[in-house]
């Protein structure tokens, strides 16, 4: 644990486990609401996902290069990243429907994608910037283990909010299902009580879905300003390596 005396690992623990929070709010939540909303099929959904792992196979080479050269400072990387990643989810959660296409979802998931490259490999270039030649595998051992913890926490815990805001829209959804509103009166001409109440049902877990992605949103930029808090290089990682 003496390996958090430095600033930048403890604060890079917390950021770490944000990463995490970040990627899998939409990455773990995402195939669950399209093929049990939308009716995709388990390839349609991996096919989504490969238009969010697309940029970071591209662009993190590129970063990791940039960063480590010292030419662009980690935490403006990371600002960026998280930024990203918190419009990314935002937009996501702006086009949660019941009735989204594939392509609407793209610009979230290419955007995510590109804030997600910007973030991991940038924070271990800092920690081991910022630590002794002795320390530094310790310290990266910390940043992939509060990795490995955020993410199952989040997964955990986007399951528990899914149910909590899914049985909160219902109940909202189920009060307004009255036989005083037009609408509700002219669909049950239409449709069964059992049906209407099956689309209410599929509407709640829509917007809890949503409210997933707006969650995510919050978090990513809750972190930016936490990013500063790391210490800048001022050695480029070729330069210590050698050291």
């Amino acid at each position: 644990m003496r390996i958090l005396r430095y600033r930048t690992v403890s604060v890079g623990v917390v950021l770490a486990a944000g990463i995490a929070a970040t990627l899998f709010g939409t990455t773990f939540v995402l195939p669950q609401y399209t093929q049990g909303v939308l009716g995709f099929t388990a390839f349609g959904s991996g096919e989504l996902l490969l238009f969010r792992a697309l940029p970071i196979m591209l662009i993190a080479p590129v970063v990791a290069g940039l960063v480590g050269a010292g030419r662009v400072d980690v935490r403006a990387a990371m600002a960026t990243g998280y930024l990203l990643s918190a419009i990314g989810s935002y937009l996501i959660a702006g086009m949660t429907s019941s009735s989204t296409s594939f392509t609407q979802l793209l610009p979230g998931l290419v955007i995510g994608g590109l804030g997600t490259a910007m973030l991991f490999i940038p924070l271990l270039i800092a920690v081991q910037t910022a630590t002794s030649a002795s320390d530094a595998p310790k310290a990266r051992s910390f940043i992939t283990l509060a990795f490995q913890l955020g993410g199952s926490v989040a997964s955990a815990m986007l399951v528990t909010l899914i149910d909590r805001r899914a049985d909160f829209h219902a109940a909202i959804i189920g009060g307004n299902l009255t036989l005083d509103h037009p609408a509700v009166r002219a669909a049950l001409q239409a449709i069964s009580p059992a049906q209407l109440g099956a689309i209410a049902a599929a509407q709640a877990q829509t917007l809890a879905f949503a409210d997933v992605a707006y969650a995510a949103a919050a978090i990513a930029a809750v972190l930016i300003p936490i990013v500063f808090l790391l210490q800048r290089s001022q050695h480029s990682i070729t330069e210590i390596s050698f050291e």
